[in-house]
């Protein structure tokens, strides 16, 4: 590392700088920097981990600067509030602090990244530009696990699959999950824009829709299927895309069918989808087992859990039911959450899916009118709140079966998708604190008008 050294100070100084005389490169570069965001920096420090630090920095500082204070007064900063005291609690009355003081204060972290993030994208101004390098790090990122895949080995009938893709992340499952959440949120994207966002857009869902299928995630495929869903009610634009897309690769499947009936690719996708209710297939799959240990650990400290990365100690523990093997996560999320940081935690986590639901009940109306006239005019705050919004149900879907968060990339790139809907709820605030204001500024000119008469 000692060769690098200088190099990496000489970056990081040049970075700070023209971060800290231009803050609306922040988000830019940090959508950019995706492809490299499994990059392990001296401390054990991941790339992403120190760009989001970066941007909460950024954020603060502008806010300073302008005479605010460091954080704006709203519901989201109250939530994230109450989430970070959440983990500071669940951590100071953990049996190992130190365990779990590190991963809190990366949680605390990334539910200040997504203020952050709505703070510095949400203008019309910042947000399209942050928007086409989010998209393009998408494209890069998909493509390190679509580019220069293994050979796949199938045992126990599918249920278990050696060689699958996984990109810069460190299962198949993580990057199956960036794949789709990218999917949802790119196909939202592609069809309530234009221009060059619409095209990139295009080519980022092309991209983690490859990676989607070679992850072979079961609990990805499920959960894009919930999201399509969920964006084909709320955004009634993308009905006639969805419908073509689903043919064509029927089509496809169907011509690879005919072409060779013996594909092993194809035997194993068969494979794949049918041991996706067949848990018994796997004889080393032992969920339900490890379910009910993370609701025994949650009942043994139900208000602030046990403290972060608790569950994998406790589950290797004497009264654990998960032994000897033990286990790093419930295969639920909000099991392990709960397990983890109790109640509050949980709580904290609802508040903001309400808010999230809250934002994008704001904006369909606009759609569904522009849908409805057969308008392509979609505010572009519009097209980005519901497109991330809905690729956070895929988030709920897939959290029945698995608990993504503890990785750093995939954490910080959901509480990231939960900026995006924040940057448009605070665009939409700015918009109806302005309308008011004329409304107001209109009033007392027809008031002086009639005193003048």
């Amino acid at each position: 590392m000692t060769p690098w050294l200088p190099v990496l100070v000489l970056g990081t100084a040049f970075v700070g700088l023209t971060l800290l005389y231009r803050p609306q490169l922040s988000a830019p570069v940090f959508g950019l920097a995706m492809p490299l965001a499994a990059v392990n920096l001296p401390g054990g420090i991941y790339l992403v981990q120190l760009l989001a630090l970066v941007l909460i920095g950024v954020a603060i500082l502008g806010r300073l600067q302008a005479g605010l204070t460091p954080l704006p007064l709203t519901w989201p900063v109250l939530l994230a509030a109450v989430w970070s005291l959440g983990v500071l609690v669940s951590t100071a009355f953990s049996d190992d602090v130190g365990g779990g003081v590190i991963l809190g204060a990366w949680q605390i972290a990334a539910a200040l990244l997504a203020i952050a993030w709505a703070e510095l994208t949400g203008s019309p101004q910042r947000l399209r530009p942050a928007l086409m390098a989010w998209l393009v790090g998408s494209v890069l990122t998909g493509l390190t696990g679509v580019v220069g895949g293994q050979g796949l080995q199938a045992s126990y009938g599918g249920s278990v699959v050696t060689g699958r893709a996984q990109g810069i992340f460190s299962q198949p499952n993580e990057y199956g999950f960036y794949c789709m959440v990218t999917v949802i949120f790119a196909l939202g994207v592609a069809v309530l824009t234009r221009g060059w966002l619409r095209r990139v857009a295009v080519v980022a869902l092309l991209v983690c829709s490859i990676g989607l299928l070679l992850s072979l995630s079961r609990g990805a495929w499920t959960g894009t299927l919930v999201g399509v869903v969920v964006l084909v009610v709320v955004v009634p634009q993308t009905r006639r895309p969805v419908i073509v897309g689903l043919l064509a690769i029927a089509g496809a499947l169907t011509a690879l069918w005919v072409a060779a009936p013996d594909s092993p690719l194809l035997r194993l996708l068969g494979e794949r989808v049918l041991s996706i209710g067949d848990r018994g297939a796997n004889p080393y799959d032992n969920r339900p087992v490890l379910l009910a240990e993370g609701i025994r650990q949650w009942l043994a400290a139900p208000l602030f859990g046990n403290g972060p990365a608790s569950y994998p100690r406790l589950a290797r523990g004497v009264a654990s039911l998960a032994r000897p093997e033990g286990a790093e996560h419930a295969h639920n999320l909000w099991v392990t959450l709960g397990a983890e940081q109790g109640i509050v935690g949980v709580a904290a986590m609802i508040g903001f899916g309400v808010l999230v639901v809250a934002t994008a009940h704001r904006y369909r109306p606009r759609v569904v009118a522009a849908a409805r006239a057969r308008s392509r005019s979609v505010p572009l705050a519009a097209a980005v709140t519901l497109s991330a919004a809905c690729s956070l149900s895929a988030i709920l879907a897939e959290g029945l079966a698995d608990y993504p968060l503890r990785n750093a990339i995939v954490r910080n790139f959901t509480w990231v998708m939960i900026g995006w809907v924040l940057a448009g709820r605070r665009i939409d605030d700015a918009q109806r604190a302005s309308a008011r204001a004329e409304g107001r500024a209109e009033r007392q000119r027809n008031l002086t008008n009639v005193t003048a008469t």
